[in-house]
């Protein structure tokens, strides 16, 4: 597993930044739940969808951890930015 600078990127980090990802989450899930109680329906499914791309933002990052897929610049990029 190696950084764009071809360093190796550090396990631990990778980890705990999934970890990250998931806390994050978590707390949007937990937000969208409130707003879908209180029948704020458009806003608790955005929330719910940025929930989504930080779990599969976790789940890419430990694929890459265990060297199932190479960290590219692709990956990188689709990481930082919610497009």
């Amino acid at each position: 597993m190696t950084n764009m600078d071809d360093s190796p990127l550090n396990a631990a980090t990778v980890s705990r930044t999934a970890s990250a990802c998931i806390g994050n989450g978590d707390r949007l899930l937990a937000d969208a739940k409130c707003l879908n109680e209180l029948e704020r329906f458009p806003s608790a499914v955005v929330l719910a969808m940025l929930a989504q791309e930080e779990y599969a933002k976790a789940f890419v990052l430990v694929l890459v951890r265990d060297g199932c897929l190479p960290w590219t610049r692709e990956l990188r990029r689709a990481a930082q930015n919610h497009e």
